[in-house]
């Protein structure tokens, strides 16, 4: 870990301040050689309500913060073969399998999270993808 990785992540961070969730804001930034090159929040598809839950259930159409900022690499035909991805909590085992197709070649997360669709350790082991935790913890309030 070095001074860029903790700023990709704190930038991670401030990322997931976006997110409507009321149950997990996540952030996601895709990095190639220390420059931003993606980012993601959870969040629906744009244009739609920002109800990401109703009645304490995630909407099944709700998109993780790591898709976000692989879709809009793919949207924009931006590589991310041997990118890092700085993630607030641990990927899902869904997310994990986006991010190894995508070539991605390391993944820094914060948080250890499991949720409903499991936790991408195995997948990424079974790909070859590195991971790394680094535990922060920021504060940060954006005022809408």
């Amino acid at each position: 870990m070095n001074k860029f990785d903790v700023a990709m992540m704190t930038t991670a961070f401030v990322w997931s301040r976006l997110s409507h969730g009321k149950k997990k804001k996540v952030g996601a930034i895709i990095a190639q050689d220390n420059r931003i090159v993606s980012v993601g929040y959870n969040g629906l598809i744009s244009g739609l309500s920002n109800t990401l839950e109703v009645d304490g259930k995630t909407d099944p159409a709700v998109i993780h913060a790591e898709e976000n900022a692989l879709l809009f690499c793919a949207k924009k035909g931006i590589p991310t073969e041997r990118g890092y991805m700085y993630v607030t909590c641990l990927p899902c085992s869904r997310c994990a399998t986006r991010i190894c197709q995508a070539g991605i070649k390391k993944v820094f997360f914060s948080e250890m999270y499991i949720g409903s669709n499991g936790d991408g350790r195995t997948v990424f082991t079974q790909a070859n993808v590195e991971i790394e935790q680094i535990k922060l913890e920021v504060e940060i309030s954006l005022n809408e």
